[in-house]
């Protein structure tokens, strides 16, 4: 079913045994959620849940990063080879008969 509540579209659904729920074919294309996609059940500062996809999450949380190390002055260049250099150390002190 579709309601409009304060310009916001709502579409209802109900659950199915075992909390299966159906996701609304209008909310899985606004949101492009096709099969196999992940879809992530967000608390907010509100207390209401938010639902979004692991892709749509992850491209967000790297557009706070390159923000952050803008702010500083680093260039995803320089992350990126920070990034690399520590890996190495790592592995090599995790595993100094393979380094």
């Amino acid at each position: 079913m579709i309601y409009m509540y304060m310009e916001r579209l709502i579409e209802t659904t109900k659950t199915q045994d075992r909390g299966v729920v159906t996701i609304p074919e209008s909310v899985r294309e606004r949101l492009g959620i096709k099969k196999g996609t992940t879809v992530l059940f967000i608390e907010n500062e509100k207390g209401n849940i938010e639902i979004r996809t692991l892709e749509a999450e992850t491209i967000d949380l790297l557009d706070e990063i390159g923000a952050a190390l803008r702010e500083k002055g680093v260039t995803m260049d320089q992350w990126l080879a920070t990034g690399r250099k520590n890996r190495k150390k790592l592995f090599a002190d995790a595993y100094p008969e393979l380094a």
